[in-house]
């Protein structure tokens, strides 16, 4: 593998990590009722897994029929609208499958998860190539799940902690994504 290739990776997960430095996909985070961390494992992993398709489709569609029609300003009303009708094709297919029953559980995290639709306008913005996209997207996938199981073990930690009321909840969980994305940027350096 390219050592270029290595550095986005790792760059995607560590130092360019779409919530810490991005802010999005903030609404598992940001939310006052609490989860276990098996599900934010869970949310993380489908939404990786939409990441890496959705985003080759994103490029495939904007450089073979939105650059050649030049209808640049549909880009996210169709983008998101491709994304939309993805989820709905996925959940159709997985409802097909007797173990997985829990696909409609997990709906509100991912149709609310900007982190998937960020992450496709992004690759527009960056110029990345095919292969780029789709290292990037893993990278970012990985990235979004790391700080999605971090977050909810610190929020295990804290419920035994004395907290003041006026920190409690959202306040906190903002300040702790603020030390979460200093102390992932001094990775940028190695």
């Amino acid at each position: 593998m390219n050592n270029d290739y290595i550095t986005l990776l790792l760059g995607a997960v560590f130092w360019q990590n779409i919530v810490l430095a991005r802010l999005l996909g903030l609404t598992p985070y940001l939310v006052e009722r609490s989860y276990s961390i098996r599900r934010m494992y869970h949310i993380g992993l489908i939404t990786t897994m939409l990441m890496i398709i959705i985003s080759p489709l994103v490029w495939a569609f904007n450089q073979f029929i939105l650059l050649p029609l030049e209808l640049f300003y549909l880009q996210t009303m169709l983008f998101l609208l491709l994304l939309l009708c993805f989820i709905f094709l996925g959940d159709c297919l997985l409802k097909r499958f007797e173990n997985v029953n829990n696909w409609s559980y997990y709906y509100p995290d991912i149709f609310m998860n900007t982190a998937i639709m960020g992450l496709a306008l992004l690759h527009l913005d960056y110029g990345h190539t095919f292969q780029e996209i789709l290292i990037y997207s893993i990278g970012t996938g990985l990235g979004f799940m790391l700080i999605l199981v971090l977050m909810e073990a610190m929020q295990e930690r804290l419920e035994a902690a004395k907290i003041p009321f006026f920190l409690e909840g959202i306040p906190l969980n903002l300040i702790i994504i603020s030390i979460l994305a200093f102390i992932f940027s001094g990775f940028e350096g190695l």
